[in-house]
């Protein structure tokens, strides 16, 4: 599998690679919002929809005072796309 260069930061971190394929973002986004706001957050959860019992992954939450925030991160530069 190819590595993008998010993967090849993760790795300098944090001295390996994650299994999914993505996965680097999301942890290094999570790691950033805990940074930032000091709150502990949850990575790779499953939430159900507000209108239906759809279960969603979500790939970071963070805690405020109003609730939630729900964080959603792509890398998209093993494909050299645009977000």
């Amino acid at each position: 599998m190819d590595k993008s260069p998010i993967d090849e930061l993760f790795f300098e971190l944090y001295g390996y690679y994650p299994k999914k394929r993505g996965a680097a973002y999301e942890l290094l986004v999570a790691a950033a919002f805990k940074a930032v706001t000091g709150q502990e957050i949850k990575y790779d959860q499953h939430e159900k929809g507000t209108y239906s019992d759809t279960p969603y992954q979500i790939d970071a939450i963070v805690p405020d005072v109003t609730g939630k925030n729900m964080v959603e991160a792509k890398d998209y530069t093993l494909d050299e796309r645009k977000v």
